[in-house]
């Protein structure tokens, strides 16, 4: 229970981590830049499969769907990218 306890409890501290204002201690810092260059390569990913399903796409209403997705994934992305500016100044 304890063990349990103290492992919640360190996921929590990393979620609050990378939640918190930039003012954190460089090893906080370091963590949350790892984290979010993560997420950012993750979001790439997502970017690419979403024009790669939209250039094939034939159906007018998938056309629609996958142009709403590029641009939810594009705005996620450019979110990540200043998040990350102003983690780096």
């Amino acid at each position: 229970m304890g063990l349990q306890l103290l492992k919640r409890t360190n996921k929590t501290s990393k979620l609050k981590t990378v939640l918190s204002p930039v003012t954190c201690s460089p090893p906080d810092v370091i963590l949350r830049k790892k984290m979010l260059l993560e997420d950012i390569n993750r979001t790439r990913q997502a970017l690419e499969t979403a024009y790669s399903k939209f250039q094939y796409a034939s159906d007018p209403e998938l056309v629609d769907c996958y142009i709403y997705e590029i641009k939810s994934v594009d705005h996620r992305y450019k979110y990540l990218l200043e998040q990350l500016r102003k983690l780096t100044v």
